[in-house]
């Protein structure tokens, strides 16, 4: 959905390009159809989500934890069985 629209509002352009040809715009693995009554909103949503900037920046996610301090080590076992 990111390479289709520019910005939210370039999305919603095409999708609505597409509604007046009478083609439904459909993201398959989150059940999203432009054509349902909620689809349109919930599209709405996601698009403008996806347009907001990655707080980690372009290269990801830091490896090692805040101020550049690793991470402890995971347990070996767990503190305490249920």
């Amino acid at each position: 959905m990111d390479q289709l629209g520019r910005s939210t509002q370039d999305l919603l352009h095409q999708v609505d390009t597409l509604r007046e040809r009478e083609i439904a715009f459909r993201i398959l693995d989150l059940g999203v159809d432009s054509a349902t009554p909620a689809g349109y909103p919930v599209l709405t949503v996601i698009a403008a989500v996806a347009e907001m900037p990655d707080p980690d920046g372009p290269q990801g996610a830091p490896v090692d934890g805040p101020g550049g301090a690793e991470f402890p080590a995971p347990l070996a076992k767990p503190v305490r069985e249920m």
